[in-house]
């Protein structure tokens, strides 16, 4: 709508300043103005403490929600602002690892992937819970997570579960009641993370292989590795 794009990014892990046994990941949020061609970056205020931005959500009126892995925490950029806030930062005994995020249609409730599963944050109190699910549904281990058609469409990643997802929702968007596997073990998953819906699609990675990053920056050589693709599934009407 702003004719913007909007990147996230990291670097490998350096000695922290305040502890010598503490590595530190720098991570900028960046907007790219296609227009004037001027490019800005955000970083969080605190560079002590470990940070890494990944997923990221616009909101109409402009407002940007980006999530930090490294911290568990949820920022926010507001529309003309300069300076990013933690908006909210859940117990971190509990919920772990933000990752993918969405908006509700209704544009009251953030959606956030954490390890333990999807979390959904009140936009006015700030306050983040589980979203409840069903004995036989698990949200954990999330990458990619997409709002559609009043459900939650989820790349899902953790060990034997890595499948493209569809959870649906109770009408009012709280709780899981159901799951339906969209796609899983064709083509091979090799560390399936994010993508986007266009339409009735989603197009997403099957084979980021980030895994063989180390933390020295450095690719590991692997005799399975393979040219990352993009994917499209037709995620079905309601």
């Amino acid at each position: 709508a702003r004719d913007r794009l909007w990147f996230a990014t990291w670097s490998p892990p350096v000695d922290s300043a305040g502890s010598p046994n503490e590595k530190i990941v720098h991570t900028r949020l960046f907007s790219y103005d296609r227009a004037s061609r001027q490019l800005r970056r955000y970083s969080p205020g605190d560079s002590l403490h470990a940070h890494l931005f990944n997923d990221i959500v616009v909101l109409p009126n402009g407002d940007l929600y980006v999530t930090d892995t490294a911290e568990g925490t949820v920022w926010l950029l507001r529309a003309g602002a300069d300076t990013l806030e933690r908006f909210t930062r859940p117990e971190p005994w509990r919920l772990t690892s933000a990752n993918g995020i969405a908006l509700s249609g209704d544009g009251h409730r953030l959606y956030v992937a954490f390890t333990a599963g999807i979390g959904v944050v009140d936009l006015g109190t700030h306050k983040v819970r589980l979203l409840p699910v069903p004995s036989d549904v698990t949200t954990a281990g999330v990458d990619g997570l997409y709002w559609y058609r009043g459900s939650l469409v989820a790349v899902q990643g953790l060990g034997t579960d890595e499948r493209v997802v569809r959870f649906e929702l109770d009408p009012s968007g709280s709780r899981v009641i159901a799951a339906r596997v969209l796609e899983r073990g064709a083509p091979p998953f090799k560390r399936p993370t994010t993508g986007m819906i266009v339409g009735d699609d989603l197009y997403y990675i099957p084979d980021a292989q980030y895994d063989r990053l180390g933390w020295d920056g450095k690719l590991a050589a692997r005799g399975d590795a393979t040219a990352s693709t993009i994917r499209k599934v037709r995620m079905g009407m309601p």
